[in-house]
């Protein structure tokens, strides 16, 4: 049993950040006026965010946070993902968006995931 709970923790996460990248994607296209401005902003977005996960967050991240900081950036990032579909005009994608990462960080706090 918990191995399948497990399996379905870590499939939410990863298809989370996922979208997570998507959504800054989104958010920074729709800012751009101009063609080369929106995917400039867009694909510049999630660069940043690709950046700052591989290098603090992920598992073999080089300079990985500690747990409680960990937690509090995943909430934080993932937040803003949910608001930056929210106000691209995605709410019914943000509510979901928000209710996942609710769950998500529920069961990272449960099983303590170093």
């Amino acid at each position: 049993m918990i191995q399948a709970i497990k399996f379905v923790y870590y499939t939410i996460a990863f298809l989370l950040e996922l979208g997570m990248v998507g959504a800054f994607f989104v958010w920074g296209y729709r800012q751009g006026s101009e063609t080369l401005t929106k995917y400039l902003f867009g694909v510049g977005l999630a660069a940043l965010v690709i950046t700052f996960w591989g290098l603090f967050q992920a598992p073999k991240a080089t300079h990985r946070f500690g747990f409680g900081l960990r937690m509090i950036c995943e909430i934080v990032l993932f937040s803003l993902s949910a608001l930056m579909l929210c106000n691209a005009g995605y709410k019914t994608a943000a509510a979901v968006f928000g209710a996942a990462t609710v769950l998500k960080e529920l069961l990272t706090f449960v099983f303590k995931d170093e």
